[in-house]
This record gives structure tokens, sequence and C-alpha cells, in this order.
């Protein structure tokens, strides 16, 4: 069985800033088993500010085509029944500092594959509330 990537952004800014993990991703998108939530393509684009960069962003986006994963209602449902979760478990967190990390790892869940992040701390905590609202993640470093 082929194994699934999906990537949050903190892999492909760290490859945009400095170059990491590009034989794991030109690889694996050669490979057609590499995959982008929405919602880090949003991030991305959140965080361009000058024109030359959100046009790069834009070809890369467009290059991307098919390999960027949407979102539903559901998955937002999801998202928010995870935070009222955590909060009565833990106590209140700000979900707009959570939200897209949880829909993040939700898209990887649905298509099956694992996801890289270096967050892997955050990622930690939603995979586990995940889990007990029966939706399994997995969840790996980054290599290289």
């Amino acid at each position: 069985m082929t194994k699934l990537w999906v990537v949050d952004s903190s892999i492909l800014i760290s490859y945009l800033r400095f170059g990491k993990y590009e034989d794991f991703l030109f690889k694996n998108l050669s490979k057609k088993t590499l995959f982008f939530p929405g919602p880090v393509v949003g991030e991305l684009y959140a965080g361009v500010t000058m024109e030359e960069d959100r046009k790069d962003l834009e070809s890369l986006r467009q290059a991307l085509g098919k390999n960027i994963l949407e979102t539903t209602v559901e998955d937002w449902i999801l998202a928010g029944r995870c935070i009222a979760l955590y909060t009565m478990r833990y106590g209140k967190v700000r979900p707009r500092d959570h939200i897209l990390d949880i829909l993040i790892a939700i898209t990887a869940a649905n298509v099956g594959a694992v996801l890289v992040t270096e967050n892997l701390r955050d990622m930690k905590r939603w995979k586990k509330m995940l889990g007990r609202m029966g939706k399994g993640v997995k969840l790996e470093a980054p290599k290289g």
C-alpha cells in the first residue's frame, strides 16, 4: 500500500525559507503521494506581504492543483467539537490559535495520510482529542 503524506505549513515554510525537506517534497510530489490542506495554503497566503512572493505562491498553488485538499462543513464542526472537548477536559483555549491545526489534522485523517509537521507538540494534543472522537490521525516528524 502506498503511503500518503500531508504536510502542514511548518514544512512548507521551512522549505521556502531555508530549502529544508526538498528531497521529501519533490519525491512525493512526483509520486503523487503528497497533499496540502487548504488551511495550509491559507496560512501561507496570510504570511505573504510582498507582491513577488504572492506571485510565487500563486504559481505554487496552481502547480499543486488537485494536491490541495479542501475542508468541509463537517470538518469545521468536528474541529469545533474537538476544541470544546479539550476545554471541558483541560481548560479554556483560544479557538483561533488552534482551529487551523485541527483542520489540518482532520484533513490528513480524511485521506488516510500521515501528517508531517515540525509542530509535533501541538499536533499530538489534537491527535489525542480527535482519537477520542473516533478520528485517528498519524503523525511524523520530518526527516532531513
